[in-house]
């Protein structure tokens, strides 16, 4: 059964955009500035000289993950996922359940 269901602006630019950005800067702080990240991660537990070689070795994978994660949102078909849901009652309950998830962590 068909419907003229369109999904919300807000979950294509979230998705679509704002999600893969986040990700590839992610990456680029994890690989390019290492000592920036660690600070902004947790400030007080950062080195303050010089990075442990496992830690960087470390944060270069966690670099990689990130990449993959923003390749993989670009290249899978996304909008295609996002429109396959045609069901309001779906979207309904992402909007009520993600809030409860989300304080629950």
């Amino acid at each position: 059964m068909a419907t003229n269901f369109k999904l919300p602006a807000l979950y294509s630019w979230f998705f679509l955009f704002i999600e893969p950005v986040s990700a590839l800067v992610g990456a680029y702080f994890a690989n390019f500035k290492q000592a920036d990240y660690l600070s902004m991660t947790h400030l007080a537990s950062s080195p303050a000289s010089e990075i442990p070689l496992s830690t960087s070795i470390v944060l270069t994978q966690l670099a990689n993950l990130y990449l993959l994660f923003a390749i993989n949102e670009a290249v899978s078909d996304i909008p295609v996922c996002l429109e396959m849901h045609t069901s309001s009652e779906m979207w309904r309950w992402c909007e009520i359940s993600m809030p409860r998830a989300l304080k629950s962590t």
